[in-house]
């Protein structure tokens, strides 16, 4: 459990991801050091997603990230974007994404709202 927790906090310092968020393999539960925010992203699995305009890495429907170290007791708000085709035609969709420390938040871009 001590070698799970060091990987994922070396993965969220060192991440090759410019603004600093690590790209967590897609498993169940992970234990995330508890001053970060876990984020799970719901897209098609051709989509491209953005963090405050820088492009992650990760391919397929369900994506987990997870934040910086976090200041307990404070909220961040990340743009977050998708996108991708759907039939021959992109489709674009931004969400504020507020999170704080030790917080899990789940986005969920195929769900339509707000007139996407």
């Amino acid at each position: 459990m001590k070698k799970l927790m060091e990987l994922i906090a070396f993965a969220a310092l060192f991440c090759p991801v410019r603004i600093g968020w690590a790209q967590l393999p897609n498993f169940n539960a992970p234990m995330l050091p508890p001053a970060s925010a876990l984020i799970t992203i719901i897209v098609p699995r051709d989509a491209e997603v953005f963090f405050d305009g820088t492009p992650t890495a990760q391919k397929g429907a369900d994506r987990l990230f997870s934040t910086p170290l976090l200041k307990p007791g404070w909220n961040y708000s990340y743009a977050v974007l998708a996108r991708w085709q759907d039939g021959g035609k992109v489709v674009e969709r931004t969400r504020n994404v507020v999170v704080s420390a030790g917080a899990g938040v789940w986005v969920d871009f195929l769900s339509r709202r707000h007139g996407d």
